[in-house]
């Protein structure tokens, strides 16, 4: 958390997503693995509830890294950002 912190230049705990959440009009395709020992997995669900129009992504097993190496998961992003969503943002 530290290094966050020192990154971003201010305390963690001004940041939160899910009180910005609400203000955002990008569309949001989040991905979660239940068993992520790193995040849990509420923290996404309670960013997908505040932001408007988002989708959350549930998977199982795939943990805090093996998620992005995920099959499924590569292919429903790709769609996601080659679809719909790309369309949304040219507007």
């Amino acid at each position: 958390m530290r290094e966050i912190e020192a990154w971003l230049g201010i305390p963690a705990r001004d940041v939160s997503v899910p009180a910005n959440a609400p203000a955002m009009t990008v569309p949001l395709l989040a991905f979660h693995d239940r068993e992520d020992p790193e995040v849990p997995w509420s923290e996404s669900e309670e960013i997908v509830a505040a932001w408007p129009g988002a989708r959350l992504v549930t998977t199982v097993g795939l943990g805090h890294r093996e998620i992005l190496r995920d099959r499924d998961v590569i292919r429903q992003a790709v769609g996601f950002l080659s679809g719909d969503a790309a369309e949304r943002l040219r507007a």
